[in-house]
C-alpha cells in the first residue's frame, strides 16, 4: 500500500470503502479518522472509524484499535481537530 493521504479512498476487509478525513500522529504512530463513502464517494459522517496505520513486512496496512482508553483519547483529539476547522 502506498503512503496514505487525506481524502484517499480505502477499501477495508469488510468490503466497504472509506475516505481519510483526518490524520493524527501521536507517539510516532499515525492514526486515521475514516468516514464511509457512498457510490458517489461522498462521506457518511454516521459511519466513522478510527484506525492505526502500520507497516508490516514493508507494506503499509491499517488495523483496528483495540485499546479503549487510546480510542477514547483519539476520539477527543479528532473531535477537537474537526471543531477547529469549523
Amino acid at each position: 500500500m502506498k503512503d496514505i493521504e487525506l481524502y484517499d479512498i480505502i477499501s477495508l476487509k469488510n468490503g466497504k470503502d472509506y475516505t481519510v478525513i483526518r490524520m493524527i500522529e501521536e507517539n510516532e504512530k499515525m492514526y486515521l479518522l475514516l468516514a464511509g463513502v457512498d457510490e458517489n464517494e461522498e462521506p457518511d459522517i454516521h459511519d466513522i472509524r478510527i484506525v492505526e496505520e502500520i507497516t508490516k513486512n514493508g507494506k503499509k496496512m491499517i488495523k483496528e484499535i483495540q485499546d479503549a482508553t487510546l480510542l477514547e483519547n483519539l476520539k477527543e483529539q479528532f473531535s477537537s481537530a474537526l471543531n477547529a476547522d469549523i
